[in-house]
């Protein structure tokens, strides 16, 4: 009893010291974001993600708790190979998890989630974003902390097969009895207590400022988590009842469809050839940065066309932001509607809607189409054709995604100057250049997410001055709009408006007059506002809203991992689901807008429930 006692106190208060020294090593690796936390919030963090180290710990010690109550009536050398075997699984596991989260919150901002689970479905793409040097040093920094924290377990290991085995049925039967009792003691530890709520992630907040609570999560069970919550969507973001969020929601969204008269149309006629461009990352911040012009031809665009100003892309990540855009469907802060085929299907779509009015679609994007769906999300919403990198013939030594985009701009100019169809075109187009690790051929400013931006846009400038000079120019529209924003590239808060604030720019001789558009709205109001121009009932689309419908309440609305935000000219709110509280309330009318965006979002997941 006392052996087996003590290897399970040894090894449970390990793993326990090892999840509270992740806080501080997370916190040095991140200096520059907690430069200056002083060192009762140091102790403040380790105390409130207490509980949930004591959760991960409880789960891991449960297996060997088994193991422990067989090694009761059945002595060997199993029970050495077992302990080692469950153990060393365990740590390199740790270790994967742990390297892993490290590297991508620098990156996306949050703790590591059950978002990195869906790109490895396509592994050459996932690695993309990483740079040489990193794929060769990970690899080998997860065997060292793997062995690191496997090598003591090791130790404890030794001996487990010379543990005593009980003859007396009386003796086994109260010591097997007494692990049982000290399993439902982890089985507490897992769940958190005798409270009515369970462990959850929202545990570990307790302060106004988010960087302490990510630094107080565990990166584990964050992970399993989110993994084993991804289709709880009936029971999520559940704030009112649904009559309250229905009255809430119909006053935002207008079951109206308004259809602009040929007087008040943007367009010079109703049916002109579309070029829709989604600029990969095309962050606000990074057109004009510290008073230097990065993408001069995108900001000449936008002061000789039509601009939208205050337009925010509505996720952080390009499946979701595609998602938005093209079916007019804010993203939710828990997954990627595109990660469900079944889900994904009973959208309508831009591309489809625009196809039924006449027109001839494709979708190019110089990588594989196959990632995150891509191709299935693009051919069940209508697309004719595609063109991706198998079409390119595209070479992986250049770009680590697929073609840079100066290749995928040239098939793109002269698809558009060698179409003979009768019918109008839609040519959706995806870039791709300015995506980590942002290795592009040109160079021009030190930082390497800014130069990516000014390469694309030296691009797109060739691109419109060549059509500029063509007569399919006269009855061509060009929409422009990113597929998110960027938030650590450029310093900015990961939740805030800086982060989601996105160029949208209509040009193209199709446009009647230059236009500056201030209304509020979010990246998946863009389709129906599209299809309301182009003389299009946009009916189906209930969660996209059409900017040019003046009876309208203007807002932004965006989500974040686990959290939403939303805005408009005076008032801004950023709630967090995990701490179940709002972080940021500006405004008169911050209440009131609170309310609507926990509408928004509770409506958002009875579409997919």
């Amino acid at each position: 009893m006392k052996q087996r006692f003590i290897f399970l106190i040894k090894v449970y208060f390990y793993f326990l010291a090892i999840f509270v020294l992740l806080k501080p090593i997370f916190m040095l690796c991140y200096n520059n974001i907690y430069t200056g936390t002083p060192i009762s919030e140091w102790f403040k963090i380790i105390y409130n993600g207490l509980s949930m180290d004591i959760s991960v710990v409880s789960y891991i010690i449960a297996p060997l708790l088994l193991i422990t109550i067989f090694s009761v009536w059945f002595k060997g050398k199993w029970v050495k190979y077992a302990n080692n075997i469950y153990l060393g699984v365990i740590s390199v596991l740790l270790s994967i998890v742990v390297i892993t989260d490290l590297a991508l919150y620098s990156y996306w901002g949050f703790r590591i989630d059950a978002t990195p689970i869906f790109y490895l479905a396509n592994p050459s793409e996932a690695l993309a974003s990483a740079k040489s040097w990193e794929l060769i040093l990970f690899p080998f920094i997860m065997i060292i902390t793997s062995f690191a924290i496997f090598y003591p377990l090791r130790k404890f290991c030794e001996g487990c097969d010379k543990w005593k085995c009980y003859n007396n049925v009386a003796k086994g039967i109260t010591e097997s009895l007494l692990f049982i009792f000290i399993g439902g003691l982890v089985f507490l530890g897992i769940r958190g207590g005798i409270g009515a709520s369970t462990m959850n992630v929202g545990r570990a907040y307790y302060s106004t400022e988010i960087k302490y609570n990510h630094a107080a999560v565990n990166p584990i069970f964050s992970l399993l988590y989110s993994a084993t919550h991804q289709n709880n969507f009936a029971d999520y973001a559940r704030f009112m009842t649904d009559d309250e969020a229905e009255q809430i929601f119909s006053s935002l969204f207008s079951d109206k469809v308004y259809i602009p008269n040929d007087e008040e149309c943007w367009l010079n006629n109703r049916k002109p050839n579309i070029v829709f461009i989604i600029l990969e990352g095309f962050s606000k911040g990074a057109l004009f940065n510290n008073g230097v012009e990065i993408a001069p031809n995108l900001l000449k665009l936008s002061r000789e066309a039509i601009s939208f100003n205050n337009i925010y892309a509505n996720s952080f990540r390009t499946d979701r932001g595609l998602f938005s855009v093209v079916d007019g469907f804010p993203a939710l802060p828990t997954t990627s509607v595109m990660k469900y085929p079944d889900k994904m299907t009973t959208f309508p779509s831009l591309v489809g809607a625009i196809k039924d009015n006449g027109y001839n679609t494709s979708f190019l994007y110089g990588g594989d189409a196959n990632f995150t769906n891509m191709r299935s999300f693009f051919a069940t919403g209508g697309t004719d054709e595609f063109v991706t990198d198998v079409e390119l013939n595209v070479s992986r030594i250049e770009s680590k995604w697929g073609a840079n985009d100066h290749i995928t701009f040239e098939y793109l100019k002269n698809d558009i100057l060698n179409y003979n169809k009768e019918n109008p075109f839609l040519k959706v187009f995806l870039t791709l250049s300015s995506h980590e690790p942002f290795e592009v051929p040109f160079k021009k400013f030190e930082n390497p997410y800014l130069n990516s931006i000014a390469y694309t846009d030296s691009c797109l400038g060739n691109f419109i001055d060549t059509l500029k000079e063509n007569k399919v120019w006269e009855n061509t529209l060009v929409v422009l709009i990113p597929d998110h924003g960027v938030s650590y590239l450029l310093g900015y808060n990961d939740r805030g408006k800086e982060s989601h604030s996105i160029p949208a720019v209509w040009c193209g001789g199709a446009i009647k007059e230059m236009k500056q558009v201030d209304n509020f709205a979010s990246q998946s109001d863009m389709a129906s506002t599209l299809l309301a121009q182009l003389g299009i009932d946009y009916g189906k689309f209930k969660y996209s809203r059409n900017i040019a419908d003046t009876t309208l309440t203007n807002f932004a609305y965006w989500t974040f991992p686990n959290g939403f935000a939303m805005a408009d000219s005076s008032n801004f709110v950023i709630y967090d689901c995990d701490a179940n509280s709002a972080t940021t309330m500006e405004g008169d009318k911050s209440e009131q807008l609170l309310q609507q965006g926990k509408a928004i979002l509770q409506k958002l997941y009875d579409r997919v429930k």
